[in-house]
């Protein structure tokens, strides 16, 4: 709902500058909490970069094409197709980690893929990119999930966090070598207004926690628990979609 609301409250539609500033918040909030000995995390270092390399890429790919898919999606239809994501993690998690759910698992997540093909059935305004962006962003997030889950066995949380966004800031800067589109944000019209700060304020400050309790989730549970869990978030979300 707060990305929703930057991008038709504000006009504000550079989901590059959206990310960067909430890779900075986070390293940021992150490294005063250390300072405060508040919390405890390993530095960022090259070996920590190689073994998060992987996951970076597939979820500044899942935030990209979320970011994106929603600017055409209602909430609503938007959420249905996130549903999807317990059946691919059932699918990929066979092929990345080993693991083989029992029948039952199978029998629910097939469920929530037949209720999400019914309703996306439905959906009068189908609109094809924000589909493929959506579907993307569910295999981009399976992918990164079970990689988190893997590499939880060797690092804690926060220095998973630390490193993940040390890397997607990296990836940011090198596309923005090609595309400008950090810079061209800073040309929009309410750049310099309470009104975008606000609303950006509050989806850095839910991305970082939303980030924290996802790589919380996987760690200590695992990668389809998480994704279950969030069609429950989302059952919540798309009831209130249509208001």
């Amino acid at each position: 709902f707060a990305n929703k609301a930057v991008f038709v409250n504000t006009g504000f539609h550079s989901v590059a500058a959206i990310l960067f500033l909430q890779f900075l918040v986070t390293i940021a909030s992150l490294r005063a909490l250390r300072a405060l000995g508040v919390v405890h995390f390993a530095d960022y270092s090259c070996s920590l970069a190689r073994e998060l390399a992987l996951p970076s890429l597939m979820y500044s790919f899942n935030v990209g094409l979320s970011l994106n898919a929603l600017e055409h999606l209602s909430i609503a239809v938007y959420q249905v197709i996130k549903r999807l994501t317990p059946l691919a993690t059932v699918v990929l998690a066979r092929i990345v980690v080993g693991k083989k759910e029992s029948v039952w698992v199978h029998l629910s997540v097939l469920a929530i893929f037949v209720g999400t093909v019914v309703t996306g059935l439905g959906d009068l305004r189908f609109h094809l990119l924000s589909y493929a962006c959506g579907i993307g962003s569910v295999v981009s997030q399976c992918l990164y999930l079970l990689h988190i889950q893997r590499s939880g066995i060797k690092h804690s949380v926060l220095t998973m966090m630390y490193g993940n966004s040390f890397n997607c800031l990296g990836l940011l800067l090198v596309q923005e070598v090609f595309s400008g589109a950090i810079a061209s944000a800073a040309a929009h019209p309410e750049i310099a207004t309470l009104n975008l700060w606000l609303h950006l304020g509050l989806v850095l400050t839910l991305g970082v926690v939303l980030n924290f309790a996802l790589f919380l989730c996987t760690t200590q549970a695992s990668a389809l628990t998480t994704t279950v869990v969030g069609c429950l978030k989302a059952i919540f979300s798309t009831l209130l979609g249509f208001f």
